[in-house]
């Protein structure tokens, strides 16, 4: 029978192995909501301006100026409510994903008309996020069926991964420490 001491260290050792890991994934599924976020921002503005649709799974990461350049005044007249509504909606989409019923709940709270009105604009917003990365985004091919993969795994990437990798990351750090 292996000693009592031996047995409590591998279960120890194999703990921190599995936190590690679990640190490993979250940091990984919150790297893929990153990009998915920024490409559903590419695709939400080449709706607004109608430009051209995005090729494959390539962020911009020139997207992540835009709220300074937005804060600073600085932004080019031509594309300025573009990438403001972009990133409008874009956030609207992150909050449904992490943390909706509180946001609601506080408009609520402060007016029950103004909660209606909320819950009603975000799902219309949610939905032109959605119609957006149908119309430009595509994985693999510019088929129907590429366009409808491209929208519907990018929706549940920004819907799910971010809170995903932040459960996991919190997960690994107890197992790390434990």
């Amino acid at each position: 029978m292996p000693d009592a001491p031996a047995a409590a260290g591998k279960k120890i050792n194999g703990m921190k192995i599995l936190g590690t890991l679990q640190i490993l994934c979250g940091a990984l599924f919150d790297w893929i909501w990153f990009q998915g976020s920024l490409l559903q921002i590419q695709t939400t503005e080449a709706w607004l301006q109608g430009g051209p649709a995005i090729q494959g799974i390539n962020p911009n990461w020139s997207i992540l100026q835009q709220p300074i350049s937005l804060l600073t005044g600085t932004t080019p007249v031509d594309v300025g409510i573009s990438w403001w509504e972009a990133w409008i909606i874009e956030v609207i989409t992150i909050l449904v994903g992490i943390g909706f019923e509180a946001a609601l709940h506080g408009v609520f709270r402060a007016n029950k008309k103004l909660g209606e009105l909320f819950g009603s604009i975000t799902l219309i917003l949610i939905a032109i996020n959605g119609l957006a990365d149908f119309q430009f985004g595509s994985i693999l091919s510019s088929t129907f069926w590429g366009h409808f993969a491209f929208s519907v795994i990018n929706g549940v990437v920004v819907f799910y991964f971010g809170i995903i990798g932040i459960s996991l990351i919190e997960h690994g750090f107890h197992g790390v420490n434990s």
